[in-house]
């Protein structure tokens, strides 16, 4: 810019000295500066316009579908950030795969920019399954810059470890909590053994993901029950926001609301499966979202999603999709509209409960080193607290909803004396249940 200032200067003097000298034919040389000159901030003029506007990377027929299917959120976030330049630096498409893992959490986003290719996996799916590493390979995965571990909670945790160990990945955030699962253990050692950074994220930070912005919405500090340490966040990619919440609980969204984030967004993951612990009415009211979707498995003996949840989310005359109804579901977008397509078709409805003592959980019933082999045989009328659901546990003396759900989290158990790990049941309680005669460990 100073060079530019001289060379200006020098010019006029020139231009002074010869019509100064009654020089009547034109300086050219300063003709042609100034024509380039004029050109250049044209030019740049240009670049800048084409900059700020929507990227031509969407042919008109795709850029169609999108404003055909979700006009009025394109509407609503133009109206409200008064220009298109947040999406200035879009050049392609942001995939939100929400995977069908049964009773458990998975989702991934995918986005090219720049000629750069990004993934950020967001839970991995149940402890016994293969699902999650399954579907990354089948979508040519080989990256993931970010490994997030919501909470410690095997149905989220699940095949974090394999991942780390099959993928290049170059960071992982876990909560900070504490959990005593062989799942956890697992994936802390292939964390310690990789080269993977580590980070754990708090309330008001910032991080970028080529161009997308994730902004940490929870927690600010540990809590005792791992549901309420979930990290939650939001997802912005040009006009389109994201919100997952992990299995955050209402009281974990209040504070949300009371921290005085920007919430409004676009699509609302519901929190702890569809459950009735989250998803309150102020906080549906403060994200106001197009589209609402939940991870759950088919009958699952939770009864995700429940009734009220649906109820309040039709209520707000919000689209519906779940993973037990709709396989897995793909949210597409530009920056700008939205697109969602699912492996099935479907109705939600409310879940229900299942009172089978064949139910397997699908929170932890891991094997600890063939500790099955050890354990002793179930009788036939007992309550095998390692496979029991969570209505059946609750026939156990001092097993009510809140202690039964810790139970399916911290399985599996060696023996009943190993209930002890559950909040809330100290020597005394623990006598009563062996009294009882009813619990027992059979795997």
């Amino acid at each position: 810019m100073h060079q530019k200032r001289v060379l200006t200067i020098l010019n006029l003097f020139i231009v002074a000295f010869l019509f100064g000298c009654g020089t009547t034919e034109p300086n050219t040389d300063f003709m042609d500066n100034k024509e380039t000159k004029e050109i250049e901030q044209r030019t740049e003029e240009q670049e800048i316009h084409e900059e700020i506007q929507p990227t031509d990377e969407t042919d008109d027929h795709d850029r169609g579908k999108f404003e055909e299917r979700v006009g009025a959120t394109t509407e609503k976030q133009n109206s409200e950030s008064g220009s298109d330049s947040a999406s200035s630096s879009i050049d392609g498409l942001l995939h939100a795969h929400f995977i069908d893992v049964g009773q458990a959490d998975a989702t991934l986003i995918t986005l090219s920019h720049d000629d750069k290719n990004y993934a950020m996996l967001i839970d991995a799916g149940n402890w016994n399954q293969s699902d999650v590493t399954t579907y990354l390979q089948s979508q040519s995965i080989e990256n993931i810059d970010i490994l997030v571990g919501t909470h410690e909670h095997a149905d989220h945790i699940g095949q974090m470890d394999d991942v780390i160990n099959h993928f290049q990945v170059e960071e992982v955030w876990m909560s900070g909590g504490i959990a005593t699962s062989n799942t956890f253990e697992r994936v802390m050692t292939a964390i310690e053994q990789s080269d993977v950074s580590y980070d754990e994220p708090r309330t008001g930070d910032v991080y970028d993901l080529g161009p997308v912005t994730i902004e940490i919405l929870h927690p600010s500090t540990l809590q005792n029950d791992p549901n309420n340490n979930s990290i939650s966040m939001k997802l912005t990619y040009g006009n389109v926001s994201f919100i997952l919440t992990g299995d955050a609980y209402q009281s974990d969204e209040q504070s949300m609301i009371n921290q005085g984030f920007q919430l409004d967004a676009d699509v609302l993951k519901l929190g702890h499966h569809g459950s009735n612990t989250s998803t309150s009415t102020a906080f549906l009211t403060a994200v106001s979202p197009k589209i609402a979707i939940y991870s759950a498995g088919a009958e699952n003996s939770y009864g995700h999603p429940h009734g009220e949840v649906i109820d309040r989310v039709n209520s707000h005359g919000i689209n519906l999709y779940g993973t037990d109804v709709h396989g897995t579901i793909i949210v597409e977008t530009d920056g700008n509209g939205i697109n969602v397509s699912t492996n099935k078709d479907g109705k939600v409805n409310p879940g229900t409960t299942s009172t089978s003592n064949d139910f397997v959980s699908n929170r932890e019933k891991e094997n600890n080193n063939n500790s099955a082999s050890k354990a002793s045989e179930a009788p036939e009328d007992c309550i095998d607290i390692n496979t029991a659901s969570i209505d059946d546990l609750q026939e156990i003396i001092h097993i009510g909803p809140a202690r039964a759900e810790d139970i399916i989290q911290l399985r599996p158990f060696d023996s009943v004396d190993a209930l002890t790990r559950v909040n809330g049941i100290a020597a005394g309680r623990l006598q009563d249940i062996k009294n009882q005669e009813l619990a027992c460990t059979g795997g």
